[in-house]
């Protein structure tokens, strides 16, 4: 009876063995399982790390060649922005040009006909003119008076331009129909010029002004225009020059000329 129990003991402690043995063999394949996921997962991961180096890598390698792209597409930018804004440019300034050009046909065409008045003007002064020149001979040192008492004419008078002035006969004046002014003055026999008569004459185009003078003859050496040393200047230079300054021909063809008995009043 022992003996039967001993043996019924024996197979039970093998029985529970082997159980226990065949509980423990899913628990070791368990954790096999495991490390070979762990493992793929790892690969993946650095597989993953990789081509993320290798994007970083290869964006860093193409960044210098973006920026000069873009750089290049600026400067073409800028270029076309700067040909855009010179031809804007260009097409105002042909504009104003133009305009410019309108404006001054019109001036030209205001100053021909001013100039045609002004012929017309003194043309129609001739005959009295003449008439007052007959009087004003009757009067000593009628001209030298007008010239005398001018106030800035008289500044550019020396004594010697005063001792010529004194034998001036008669001042006047003549515009052709172009509008060109001959100033001439007329001289009595005296001991100082050979010229019985000197004239300068203004020729006026579109775009210029010229001075043409006649020659002076000065009588034993008395060249009055000759600057020497300390010596004052000379009116008559004015005669002399071929200079087209328009403040002694203003004077003389819109004040002295039309006006010479005011100054002669002094008034």
């Amino acid at each position: 009876m022992n003996q039967s129990n001993s043996k019924n003991n024996k197979q039970k402690v093998q029985q529970s063995k082997q159980t226990k043995s065949q509980q423990i063999k899913p628990q070791q394949t368990k954790p096999q399982q495991n490390t070979k996921e762990q493992t793929t997962k790892k690969i993946k991961l650095e597989s993953q790390v990789t081509n993320s180096n290798n994007t970083i890598k290869k964006d860093n390698q193409e960044k210098p060649k973006r920026q000069q792209n873009n750089e290049k597409v600026t400067e073409a930018q800028l270029q076309k922005d700067k040909n855009e804004i010179v031809n804007d440019g260009d097409n105002e300034l042909t504009e104003i040009t133009d305009i410019q050009v309108s404006i001054e046909d019109i001036m030209k065409k205001e100053m021909k006909a001013k100039v045609e008045l002004d012929v017309q003007f003194y043309n129609s002064l001739k005959p009295l003119v003449q008439e007052r020149e007959k009087l004003f001979s009757n009067i000593p040192n009628f001209w030298f008076t007008v010239f005398k008492n001018h106030h800035i004419i008289s500044n550019l008078l020396s004594g010697k331009d005063e001792d010529l002035l004194k034998n001036l006969n008669n001042f006047n004046i003549e515009m052709n129909n172009q509008g060109n002014v001959k100033f001439l003055f007329n001289f009595k026999p005296n001991n100082i010029i050979k010229n019985k008569q000197i004239w300068k004459e203004y020729i006026f185009s579109d775009d210029d002004i010229e001075a043409t003078v006649s020659k002076l003859e000065w009588k034993n050496g008395m060249d009055i225009t000759i600057r020497k040393d300390g010596s004052e200047p000379s009116f008559f230079s004015w005669f002399s020059s071929e200079d087209t300054e328009l403040e002694i021909f203003t004077i003389l063809k819109n004040e002295l000329y039309l006006f010479p008995l005011d100054y002669f009043q002094n008034e």
